[in-house]
């Protein structure tokens, strides 16, 4: 019978294991640009507004958005499970909107 070897590794190899003794930093990141915190209150926000019709006669505005923003507050509020599942639903609202 033959033997399975699952990692594909020979039996003499010899890997080196190299220390790092460097200090890790212990500073702390200064504050996010204002930028990144407009996108974020505009998600966490209470009032959702109305999307007007079609036929409406009204001017739409639209409030432009960094999207490395937007993607950023999407990742840090977001678990994992759910990151790709809310960029493909993005992806297809900023289709629809432009």
């Amino acid at each position: 019978m033959i033997e399975w070897d699952s990692w594909g590794v020979p039996d003499n190899y010899e890997c080196e294991v190299i220390e790092n003794d460097a200090p890790i930093p212990q500073h702390r990141p200064g504050p996010l640009p204002e930028k990144f915190y407009k996108p974020l209150k505009a998600v966490n926000s209470e009032s959702k507004t109305e999307i007007p019709a079609a036929s409406s006669s009204e001017p739409q505005v639209k409030e432009e958005v960094d999207s490395s923003v937007a993607l950023y507050v999407l990742v840090k509020s977001q678990s994992p499970s759910h990151l790709l599942a809310h960029f493909l639903c993005s992806v297809w609202i900023l289709i629809i909107i432009s």
